[in-house]
């Protein structure tokens, strides 16, 4: 069942864009509930690309092999349209329920807004669809006042309202419906209303919004009229358009200027679909990556780069092996930063006092920088052994040994 067609004669003239470029801000600035920061990645002008037979041109390609759409209507005021207005078969074969259009060169995309406008001078069902995998498998968003694919294999039936399916293998499962809202659905033969369609896929949740006063006016919480879930989405997937019983030659049903946004839910300036970790800040390609247990670099590995913050010692293998030691050096002499004494064993230190109380400061002492080991001038023997053989020169372990043998010499003879 549809309206009367309007006249065979273009319809009344639109303005295209009366504010060309304030969508996008106006958009991001009031997105429906829930939504985050987005950037921009795609826009598209049918009316730069027109064809007869569009299926084909730029990368866009129908599903349904007898409506090859169109882009040549209408003037300046170029739209896509459907040309069927036939309707039935199974999703999936092929036949009228497929009549998609697609961006096959677009994407893939998954955490996304994915908008256009539509005008409908007709009743039966047309929409959007997104994260498409092939003809069996992806999202559809529609608006209906008469005939429609019902859920299952697509058997054809009535509705009224919106509606937003997943159809996956080739069944359709209804994920949430909308009977009370309605599309501004244009007067035969009078102007042509748009309204402005945009469905969100972030994070697994799925909502779609549609402002039926203004293409320019952006979206608020209020104009949200399907929501839903989905624990199993789809991967990356394509964007386009559908039409169902709602052609003709006289172009009942147009889309124009679609856009899309890639979403950054955690705002780190990275889109989820390139983040692996959508939810925290710290966590995307490129970060710094430090020693939590995470990968914050999203390359594959955990913690391969990272020191830990808390340690002052970044390198592990420099000199400082106890930075509470103020020996920075563990390989010099001082093997105890505690004790002035090179050898803590001895009971003299280089220097000092007597500590033996034995009236030689230097007896046990290590010599001072630049001379031997034994601190004695090595030519001459203490006058109190009583000896007078001298100490051979050169210092060093033969100096020590023959004061020890004198000194066992002068105890015998004592």
């Amino acid at each position: 069942m549809r309206v009367s067609a309007p006249s065979s004669a273009p319809r009344s003239p639109r303005v295209r864009r009366a504010a060309a470029g304030t969508l996008a801000l106006a958009a991001l600035a009031a997105p429906p509930a829930g939504a985050t920061t987005a950037q921009l990645v795609w826009e598209y002008d049918f009316a730069a690309h027109v064809a007869e037979n569009f299926s084909g041109t730029d990368g866009w390609s129908g599903g349904y092999g007898a409506d090859p759409w169109t882009t040549a209507w209408f003037g300046e005021d170029r739209e896509l349209n459907p040309r069927s207005d036939e309707g039935g078969g199974s999703w999936g074969s092929g036949q009228a329920i497929d009549n998609h259009m697609l961006a096959t060169t677009r994407g893939p995309w998954r955490e996304l807004a994915y908008e256009i406008s539509l005008v409908q001078y007709d009743d039966d069902a047309a929409g959007i669809v997104f994260g498409y995998q092939n003809s069996s498998s992806f999202y559809l968003f529609f608006y209906t006042e008469g005939q429609m694919p019902g859920t299952g294999a697509g058997a054809e039936t009535e509705g009224r309202g919106y509606f937003l399916y997943k159809v996956t293998g080739g069944t359709a499962v209804l994920l949430d419906d909308n009977s009370t809202a309605r599309l501004g659905i244009s007067t035969p033969g009078g102007a042509a209303r748009y309204n402005r369609l945009r469905c969100e896929f972030e994070r697994g949740h799925i909502r779609c919004a549609v402002n039926t006063a203004s293409e320019t006016g952006g979206f608020d919480s209020s104009m949200v009229v399907v929501e839903a879930d989905d624990a199993s989405f789809f991967p990356a997937g394509r964007i386009g358009v559908w039409s169902y019983q709602s052609g003709s030659g006289q172009g009942l049903t147009g889309f124009r200027d679609p856009k899309v946004w890639l979403l950054d839910t955690d705002e780190d300036g990275v889109v989820n679909d390139a983040d692996c970790g959508i939810t925290d800040p710290t966590v995307y390609p490129g970060a710094e990556d430090v020693a939590d247990g995470v990968d914050n670099d999203c390359d594959g590995e955990t913690d391969e780069d990272a020191t830990d913050p808390g340690d002052d010692d970044t390198d592990p293998g420099d000199d400082d092996t106890d930075p509470g030691d103020d020996d920075t050096d563990p390989g010099d002499d001082d093997t105890d930063p505690g004790d002035d004494d090179t050898d803590p064993g001895d009971d003299d230190a280089a220097g000092d006092d007597d500590d033996a109380a034995d009236d030689d400061a230097a007896d046990d002492d290590a010599a001072p920088p630049g001379g031997d080991d034994d601190g004695l001038d090595p030519d001459f023997v203490p006058a109190a052994c009583g000896c007078s053989q001298p100490v051979p020169a050169g210092g060093g372990a033969g100096a020590l040994a023959a004061l020890a043998l004198l000194a066992v010499v002068c105890r015998r003879t004592r």
